[in-house]
Parts: structure tokens; C-alpha cells; sequence
């Protein structure tokens, strides 16, 4: 059976399609569909943003997503990405008690503040020839990809390191209001740890032991794509749903088949998949759907 992972967006366009419903249905005999716990943040900050003239549209989703997919739900531990048998309302109601819509924010404006900076995205091929067949694997091979690797594998850690050693440390401040401050010096410790991972090739099969290096490494990797001009998103809203897809895309590790609808960001996971080799395959939607997969 072929494991399958659908982002959120794809959700949002079956719930609301009763003949694809049906199509999803009868691909149970050789697909099973997984969410994450990224699918039940997602659906937190749906319902907590939804006006009274909207209200019953994330509902549908939720069910949605409850009727076409496993009986359990991806989490993370501490060494690996595990299937879980829990509800969706047991783990919203975790969700709840430990809110991370702020911390998505911050990580959302720390990604805005990167792309801001970043680099002129026409001049990133500069002196290459482009194929878009092969542009996810061409894409590491340019000069200024090369160079913002380097320069995370040298100063990333001594950066957290620093940043953290301040008592005031936002990120400080916002994990000791939802984990207690009893957990933050594990998790600070954590932090650093992880920052001292290499972003290097073909590491998957080792990274994939260890969740907290693996969120970090394709964190990483994203945003150098992003700040380097690769298939960059534009706008606030967009930073911010770019952030949990960077959630899904760590999530779909686990899977055989990752499906979406939005081409750039299947781009930019195709090529950190590239690198890392991870077997991920990365379908879009209308091929799912089209080829009958």
C-alpha cells in the first residue's frame, strides 16, 4: 500500500467536491491517506480565525479530513516522525493547551525579514542553463546556493548560541508560556544541539532519527531556497502558510507520496528532497487525480 500525505489546500478542494470524494474514496484500496499534527495547527488557526458568516467551512474540513484518512495521526517524538492512534480532538485539545500560532508567526516574519533581504531571484541561474525537469537538482549547483550553505554550516549554531543566551529571547519567552519554564532549558538545549547539524547532502537516512535535526535541517534548507530567489513566495499571507508548509513537508518524510497543489513550493520540496534523499515522491494534484494513482 502506498502511503499518501495531501497538504491542507488539496483537503480544502475535496471537501468541498463530492465526485473527487468519491474518486479519494475508492483509492483506499491502494493509498492510505495520513495528516499530521500540522493539519490539526492548521485547522486551530482556521477555526480561530473564522467570522460567524464563514462559521461550518472548517468544520467540513475536519471532517474531511477525518473520513478519508487513518485511524491515528503523524507526531513528532524524540527520535522519529510515529504514527499515533489518537483522535483529531484529542490532539486539537493538545493543540489547544499548547498554542504555537505565535510561535508560526515568528517564524513567519523571520522568514519575511530573510526574503526581504535576499537575493534578486532573476539572476539565480546567472551563467547556467535552465531545464525545468532538472531545475530542483540545478538549483544547488548555483554560485550563491553554494555560498549561503557554507555560511549556515559555519555560523548557524554560534548565532542560536548567542540569541539565546540572552534571558529576554523572545523565542525563550514564548516557549516558557506554553511548555512552563521548568521545560524551557531542555528545549533551549535542544535548540542548540540541533543547530550544530550540518546541511548536508544525502542525510536523510540518518536525520530521519532524529526529529528535532530533522525540523531544523529542512527548515534551513527552505529558507536558503527562499532567501536565495528559488520559486520565492510574495505577501504576508503567504509567509505565513509557508511556514506550515515547511511543517508538512518534514511530516511527508514519512510518507511514500507527498500531493499538492502549489508548484512552487512542490519546486522548492522536490529540491530539499533532492538533497537530502529523501524518497519522498512529490505528485501535483491534478496528476493524482488525472493518472489514478
Amino acid at each position: 500500500m502506498n502511503k499518501v500525505y495531501l497538504d491542507l489546500q488539496v483537503y480544502e478542494y475535496i471537501s468541498n467536491n463530492e465526485n473527487i470524494l468519491k474518486k479519494i474514496e475508492e483509492s483506499k484500496s491502494r493509498n492510505l491517506f495520513y495528516y499530521s499534527v500540522a493539519h490539526v495547527e492548521e485547522v486551530y488557526k482556521s477555526y480561530s480565525g473564522e467570522t460567524e458568516e464563514k462559521r461550518g467551512i472548517t468544520n467540513k474540513l475536519r471532517n474531511c479530513i477525518i473520513n478519508i484518512s487513518e485511524n491515528g495521526i503523524l507526531n513528532p517524538s524524540d527520535s522519529c516522525i510515529i504514527f499515533k492512534r489518537e483522535t483529531f480532538d484529542e490532539c486539537y485539545m493538545r493543540t489547544v493547551k499548547y498554542d504555537t500560532l505565535e510561535t508560526v508567526k515568528e517564524r513567519s516574519e523571520y522568514k519575511q525579514d530573510s526574503d526581504k533581504n535576499g537575493y534578486d531571484a532573476r539572476n539565480l541561474f546567472e551563467g547556467m542553463t535552465q531545464n525545468s525537469e532538472t531545475i530542483y537538482k540545478d538549483v544547488w549547483e548555483t554560485k550563491r546556493v553554494k555560498e549561503e550553505l557554507k555560511k549556515a554550516n559555519e555560523n548557524n549554531a554560534k548565532q542560536i548560541q548567542m540569541e539565546l543566551a540572552f534571558e529576554n529571547n523572545h523565542l525563550l519567552k514564548t516557549l516558557e508560556k506554553h511548555y512552563g519554564k521548568e521545560n524551557v532549558l531542555k528545549i533551549k538545549q535542544g535548540l542548540i544541539s540541533n543547530a550544530q547539524t550540518k546541511l548536508i547532502p544525502d542525510t536523510f537516512i540518518i536525520l530521519k532519527n532524529s526529529f528535532g535535526q530533522l525540523e531544523y535541517v529542512i527548515e534551513q534548507l527552505f529558507f536558503i531556497l527562499s532567501k536565495c530567489g528559488f520559486r520565492r513566495e510574495k505577501g504576508n499571507k503567504k509567509a505565513n502558510s509557508g511556514t506550515y508548509d515547511i511543517e508538512h513537508a518534514i511530516y511527508g518524510t514519512f510518507c511514500d507520496s507527498f500531493i499538492t497543489d502549489d508548484s512552487k513550493f512542490a519546486d522548492k520540496y522536490k529540491a530539499v528532497c533532492y538533497y537530502l534523499g529523501v524518497p519522498t515522491k512529490i505528485i501535483m494534484w491534478d496528476n493524482f487525480i488525472n493518472e489514478n494513482y
